[in-house]
């Protein structure tokens, strides 16, 4: 959750934590209603540190396995250009 001082509303913590799980909770000292507009390198900055937080947290994180990941999908989408009897088609998206 991001919150900004010039928020139309200010959200509770410790009621967001009842119904929630919260994985990040940051406070700012400026911005408000758009804070994309306002204040986009605050915003970029949070949403990167969350997103670097559930990256790390997340099975299958490693280069290894995005590697291993991604070769899976190649293979994916190559079997989907054959169709029966190893004719070729178009892929499907």
């Amino acid at each position: 959750m991001a919150v900004f001082p010039r928020e139309n509303f200010i959200p509770l913590r410790h009621l967001a934590e009842q119904t929630n799980n919260i994985v990040q909770w940051t406070e700012f000292d400026r911005g408000g209603h758009f804070p994309a507009m306002e204040e986009p390198d605050l915003l970029v900055a949070d949403i990167r540190a969350f997103f670097g937080k559930i990256r790390r947290a997340s099975p299958g994180s490693t280069p290894q396995d995005q590697a291993e990941r991604h070769g899976r999908q190649v293979a994916d989408r190559d079997l989907r250009k054959v169709g029966a009897g190893g004719q070729r088609r178009l892929a499907e998206p």
